[in-house]
């Protein structure tokens, strides 16, 4: 968006003449899913005050339903745009905990070294770790520390076949995933189900028309 330029005409938006087939969609959503928006209990980050966590509620129930990539989206805009004063460092930490969640996943392993968390996060395009800093380079073994610190996870001794370096274990990320991340896979409380294609969300099948698709439900965060 541009701002208007003084002596600039344009027109106005006027959200009652437009958006007809937005707006029907939405009612549609609403009326297929009330019971769930009803009692839905999303989580929302600790890192909220408790005013915030209920502001943002609403909106995190609607990002579960959804699924794909909003389930921690809003997640990390709640935390970027109504986190306080002693948490505004936390803005990027949701993304990070969850590119790390997936590079567990995509190994298979529930052990990492330090230096290959950092070489596989310098490898995600779209990310900020592989221009990160002033200097605008990969993300290192101590920015990845100072970063983890912050959700109280420290590096220690992992032994990988014969070799022990410096790395993380999975189970170390337990208590961070579970307060600042959305719950993986199948969830109960959040009534999505996974799908393998983009427009197969089985929650909104039924709410819109199939030129409203939604990104699929990821096991691990981003992909």
């Amino acid at each position: 968006m541009k701002r208007r330029q003084k002596g600039e005409r344009v027109d106005r938006l006027r959200f009652r003449t437009r958006f007809d087939d937005l707006r029907r969609k939405c009612a549609r959503f609403v009326a297929d899913h009330a019971d769930d928006i009803r009692t839905a209990n999303p989580t929302t980050p600790e890192a909220l005050n408790d005013r915030a966590a209920d502001n943002w509620a609403p909106l995190s129930a609607l990002a579960d339903l959804a699924g794909g990539h909003w389930l921690e989206t809003a997640r990390q805009a709640a935390l970027e745009l109504s986190s306080d004063g002693e948490s505004e460092n936390l803005g990027t930490g949701p993304q990070l905990l969850a590119d790390i969640r997936r590079v567990f996943h995509e190994e298979g392993t529930d052990r990492l070294r330090s230096q290959d968390v950092c070489d596989r996060l310098a490898d995600m395009e779209g990310t900020p770790w592989p221009e990160w800093g002033k200097n605008r380079k990969p993300i290192s073994k101590n920015q990845l520390a100072v970063k983890l610190a912050d959700f109280g996870i420290k590096s220690r001794n992992v032994r990988i076949g014969y070799d022990v370096a410096k790395g993380y274990l999975l189970e170390d990320f337990t208590d961070a995933f579970h307060c600042y991340l959305s719950e993986s896979g199948n969830s109960k409380r959040y009534n999505a189900t996974a799908s393998a294609e983009p427009g197969e969300n089985a929650v909104f099948g039924n709410a819109t028309p199939p030129t409203c698709s939604v990104s699929e439900i990821s096991h691990f965060g981003p992909q």
